[in-house]
């Protein structure tokens, strides 16, 4: 699977479906899955609010489990920064 792939797979999936799929594809969590998840985001903002959601939900998700990702309102690091917007009240 590529990281296209994944991130859109993240994105769709629910809290549960994107825990194992974290674990599964834990060698495709990097700077590279941040960056496709924020594409994805900007892609999908204005066009599919819900699969937008998940790609800013997946983040989230990364800096609560075993991996070396942070998340900030203004952005999140995997082994690089890259800026993603927060539009959530809870941010």
């Amino acid at each position: 699977m590529d990281v296209a792939e994944f991130a859109a797979r993240l994105a769709d999936a629910d809290d549960a479906e994107r825990a194992a799929l974290l674990e599964r594809y834990a060698a495709l969590v990097d700077s590279d899955l941040a960056r496709a998840l924020k594409r994805l985001y900007d892609d999908t903002e204005s066009s599919d609010p819900t699969r937008a959601a998940g790609a800013a939900i997946a983040p989230q998700q990364l800096e609560a489990g075993r991996w070396a990702v942070r998340f900030t309102p203004d952005r999140y690091t995997a082994g690089g920064v890259v800026h993603y917007p927060c539009r959530s009240a809870d941010c």
